[in-house]
């Protein structure tokens, strides 16, 4: 993975507003090579004064 890759974001859901993407990362940073996983992510943009990002991961097995 480089600077240069970025997530494909587009629109999913039922939810005006929710965007959708993934990124394919290694399962072992130690083997950037190796296999790789691609997280599926939701994101909402902030409609207000933007203070940082929030990532939640709920315990996903690979």
């Amino acid at each position: 993975m480089t600077s240069t890759d970025a997530i494909d974001w587009r629109a999913c859901g039922k939810e005006p507003g929710a965007e959708c993407g993934t990124l394919a990362v290694p399962v072992d940073w130690a083997k950037p090579d190796g296999p790789q996983v691609s997280p599926n992510m939701t994101r909402r943009k902030a409609t207000g004064q933007r203070i940082g990002a929030l990532f939640y991961n709920p315990s996903v097995p690979v």
